[in-house]
């Protein structure tokens, strides 16, 4: 009988553990403020994503935003308030882009970034538009302050045939894309296939 007790404590430990390694792992690819992919996941994941798209003559999108004039709000609403907001963009951002093969991230402040597997340009712009909509429309509310509607700046960058070398090749044109979004008037989708 205290054999059997044993094995089920032991059992029952091992249980313990592997749900705690199960949590330390989502804390170590999950970007706390957020809940998206942070960008060691982001990045591990995209480039598998990359090489299956290449092996496959496949496609995918990169998506970059950033938050148009977003010091301001912060400036105005304080640091907590930029948080909330930061962090129910991730919600929206789950809310809308569904399918287990495409990532979500934060790449830090209030930069983004979605990798689309099987996306061309067309999906891709679809996305950014359908984002870019949720978030002029969406109403933040934080400790009784209130902001309508946030502008954000899009980069693109579609993987098809061949014609980036590698995942960073399409960061660097998702964010060029997204520079030159913000520079022709901020609000944008800019598109670099």
């Amino acid at each position: 009988m205290a054999r059997v007790r044993a094995l089920m404590r032991i059992a029952r430990l091992q249980y313990e553990l592997d749900e705690s390694n199960r949590k330390l792992y989502q804390l170590s690819i999950t970007d706390y403020l957020t809940g998206l992919s942070n960008m060691r996941h982001f990045y591990s994941e995209a480039e598998k994503m990359f090489l299956r798209a290449g092996k496959k003559n496949g496609s995918m999108s990169v998506i970059m935003f950033d938050l148009d004039r977003f010091k301001n709000v912060v400036d105005t609403n304080g640091h907590p308030f930029g948080s909330k907001v930061l962090a129910d963009i991730g919600g929206l951002m789950r809310s809308l882009i569904h399918g287990p093969d495409n990532i979500l991230s934060r790449y830090g402040g209030d930069e983004f970034m979605i990798a689309l597997e099987d996306a061309g340009e067309k999906k891709a712009e679809e996305v950014s538009g359908l984002l870019q909509r949720k978030l002029n429309s969406a109403v933040f509310e934080f400790e009784g302050k209130k902001v309508r509607g946030i502008s954000a700046s899009f980069g693109v960058a579609v993987y098809k045939n061949g014609e980036h070398r590698d995942l960073q090749d399409m960061i660097r044109d998702a964010d060029a894309a997204m520079f030159e979004a913000k520079e022709n008037g901020r609000g944008l989708i800019r598109v670099r296939v």
